[in-house]
């Protein structure tokens, strides 16, 4: 893995880059204060506020033109194992003489993306980001996104979500309370005998639940987002559509080969056995009342299309979107499913989402800064497909947050590990940039980043309480390239499991 993580760097470095101009990169030491002041005698097609402003360092390190840059894409998180693949992203800044050059990272971005993971994930995506289009108060962003994952998870939706591990172990028999998920999968991957006809088992074949929680997911996504700019900069509203269509492949009475024999240990084939999402799923079609699927009108087992009106209300303070070192962002958001919107169910979602970024004794430790996340989220509805159930939708250009577990939530829980209707996370992070340089005319900066991640799901807001929060500490690298471009590793680890993540962009 170092080996490769070596050659990955290497190829970074080496990348093709295109400019229009020579750009000029500079320290904080060697400030160019004319080139800074500059920006003050430009006259803006309305005001801006002054929060809004990128920092010097970052108006001196920012590149002039259009220019590209396409990297390989390496990446690496618990499910997917290793992930390989390419982006290649072209972007304008205009130059000095733009007014909105000193408070936006670009003027125009087009981005696209295609990667394919060990497990067998493949996803491709193409989207557009245009601040400030035409000069006006507007800003357009499209998507077209396309992803297959085999080994989406699902550990069922509720409160009952947040017990800990427990399992049958197959060889003992005995029960293993408190688990790490470690020895929790290895157990699911072992055989065993067919249980019989109230599992729709055949006793005479020899099964494996080794993809108990996981489903065959695929998703093909279009989405149009238009915003406007009120108060100098500072808010935003957001109106959006999107149409998505889902797939779901159950694994259940499937032939695998991933299983594990009982007695060797070795890999074998067997039938998966039935899945934790068909039981939750007959459990709401049998009118169980402990079933959260007839409680709460979940669906989508097969999946469906979804579509979706997107509205938000952003506040917005950050000096640079992509690695913001000072300043807030807070918004209302709400996405509407039904009939008229060309859906196939019906339900609405809301997240009410805040972040904070703060530069901590800038004289003394430089860019170090304190960044907050505090997040809650809700559906309801009388159609709920269970994957919208997982994911809370967000106005911002970061988009939804997968939940809860994961590289965006809570990093020390496997993806998915939490869900319920009412969401609730907490992030804290303390990164603090330990060097910089430019390299073969690419600005590179690094930033250490210890962190803590916390969050609970709940069935209603007259269950919220303070008990029985899942917590994870981590430490972090990053590396911002040429500041829009930010490459993330996160260790985390928590009560059951440990993960290490290689990814592009900030977790908020």
């Amino acid at each position: 893995m170092n080996k490769v993580l070596s050659i990955y760097f290497l190829l970074t470095i080496i990348i093709f880059n295109v400019n229009a101009q020579n750009p000029v990169f500079l320290g904080t030491e060697n400030l160019d204060r004319s080139v800074i002041l500059n920006g003050d005698t430009l006259d803006l097609p309305f005001a801006m506020s002054r929060e809004k402003r990128l920092l010097p360092e970052d108006i001196l390190n920012k590149r002039e033109g259009w220019y590209a840059t396409g990297l390989p894409e390496l990446t690496v998180d618990p499910i997917r194992g290793l992930t390989v693949g390419a982006n290649a992203f072209l972007f304008n800044n205009m130059d000095r003489t733009d007014p909105f050059y000193y408070f936006t990272p670009y003027r125009i971005r087009y981005a696209v993306g295609l990667r394919v993971a060990q497990n067998g994930r493949v996803d491709a995506e193409l989207n557009v980001d245009v601040p400030f289009i035409f000069n006006s108060k507007w800003r357009l962003r499209g998507d077209f996104i396309y992803a297959n994952d085999p080994n989406w998870q699902y550990f069922g939706i509720g409160s009952q979500t947040l017990n800990n591990l427990r399992y049958q172990d197959k060889r003992t028999g005995n029960i293993v309370e408190n688990a790490r998920f470690p020895g929790y999968y290895d157990n699911l991957a072992l055989t065993r005998s067919g249980r019989g006809a109230e599992f729709n088992e055949d006793p005479t074949e020899i099964y494996t639940d080794v993809h108990f929680n996981e489903v065959d997911y695929s998703q093909f996504l279009v989405g149009l987002a238009l915003e406007r700019t009120f108060f100098e900069g500072r808010m935003r509203l957001m109106l959006g559509a999107e149409i998505l269509v889902v797939g779901i492949d159950q694994y259940d009475n499937k032939t695998t080969v991933e299983a594990l024999d009982i007695n060797t240990g070795e890999e074998t084939g067997a039938v998966q056995g039935q899945t934790r999402l068909t039981q939750d799923f007959l459990a709401g079609q049998q009118g169980d009342s402990n079933s959260s699927w007839g409680r709460y009108n979940i669906g989508g087992y097969e999946g469906g299309r979804i579509g979706l009106l997107q509205t938000g209300l952003m506040w917005d303070t950050r000096d640079l979107e992509p690695d913001p070192s000072r300043g807030m962002f807070i918004e209302y958001a709400q996405e509407i499913s039904a009939p008229w919107t060309g859906s196939e169910f019906t339900f609405t979602k809301h997240l009410i989402q805040g972040m904070f970024y703060q530069r901590v004794l800038p004289a003394t430790l430089g860019r170090t800064v304190f960044a907050s996340r505090f997040a809650l989220g809700y559906i309801r509805g009388s159609n709920i497909p269970f994957t919208e159930v997982l994911d809370l939708w967000g106005a911002s250009e970061g988009g939804g947050i997968p939940v809860l577990g994961g590289a965006r939530a809570l990093r020390g829980y496997r993806e998915g590990r939490f869900a319920g209707m009412v969401t609730a996370l907490a992030n804290v992070e303390l990164r603090s940039r330990f060097y910089q340089a430019t390299v073969l005319n690419q600005h590179m900066a690094f930033s250490a980043v210890p962190f803590l991640d916390a969050g609970r799901v709940y069935d209603s807001f007259s269950d919220m309480s303070l008990d029985n929060i899942k917590v994870n500490p981590g430490i972090g690298l990053r590396l911002a390239w040429n500041q829009a471009t930010i490459l993330r590793m996160d260790y985390a680890r928590s009560a059951e499991d440990a993960q290490f993540f290689f990814v592009f962009g900030h977790t908020f």
